[in-house]
């Protein structure tokens, strides 16, 4: 192509050279004319020989390093029209109200805490009790503290605030988890709303002497209720 191209430069320069020639040696306008005509019949025959090969390989290359842009463009297009969606929160419609549905329960429990609520909710046949309350409050000695207790509940003294917590396993042991448990119909834990923040991320078990729960820092502590 580079070639074709100084031959067609080559070419133009020399015709344009003669008919300039024949212009000034006093020709006139009347042998100028035929000679420009016939200078340019003869590049246009000269380029089709030698171009009409090269064409379409310049044509389709010309298309093909087209079609990536266009396409980068239309993509870009696209992407203004269409933002990426915010990654989604798995949530529970109940009535009016949408619920957040966590992926692990507050608090871990102890098998011995485990089996205790559950053999305390076999030996209550009350209909209405829909399970235990682990609460945080001021103890009821009249001291100026604070404590843990837990107590049985019934269904209308919950509040939407308050966080069930399975007392089931799945068949590899592992505690059921909020998404599978909360609609179950079963009997729970409940963490009161009054002892979420204090006792997240703890684990839960029972003093059987005293009848008392203990909670467990992530470190394996005990939890000062006071502190």
């Amino acid at each position: 192509m580079i070639a074709s191209g100084k031959a067609l430069r080559a070419r133009t320069s020399m015709l344009s050279g003669n008919a300039v020639r024949r212009a000034l040696t006093g020709s006139g306008s009347a042998a100028v004319l035929p000679t420009i005509q016939a200078t340019t019949t003869e590049m246009r025959t000269w380029v089709q020989q030698h171009h009409s090969s090269s064409t379409p390989s310049l044509r389709f290359k010309s298309t093909a390093a087209v079609e990536p842009i266009k396409a980068t463009a239309d993509l870009m297009v696209q992407n203004e029209a269409s933002p990426p969606s915010p990654p989604r929160r798995k949530v529970v419609k109940k009535g009016k109200n949408l619920t957040f549905v966590p992926r692990k329960a507050p608090v871990a429990l102890t098998e011995k805490a485990r089996t205790f609520f559950r053999s305390l909710l076999k030996t209550n046949k009350k209909p209405s009790v829909a399970g235990i309350i682990l609460n945080y409050h001021q103890s009821s000695t009249g001291e100026p503290r604070m404590v843990f207790s837990f107590d049985f509940v019934e269904s209308t003294q919950l509040s939407p605030d308050d966080e069930g917590v399975s007392l089931e396993v799945q068949d590899d042991g592992s505690p059921k988890p909020p998404d599978q448990s909360m609609d179950d119909g079963l009997p729970k834990l409940y963490i009161h709303h009054n002892a979420f923040m204090k006792v997240l991320g703890g684990t839960l078990d029972v003093d059987l002497d005293k009848f008392r729960p203990l909670l467990f820092d992530r470190e394996g502590n005990e939890m000062d209720p006071n502190a």
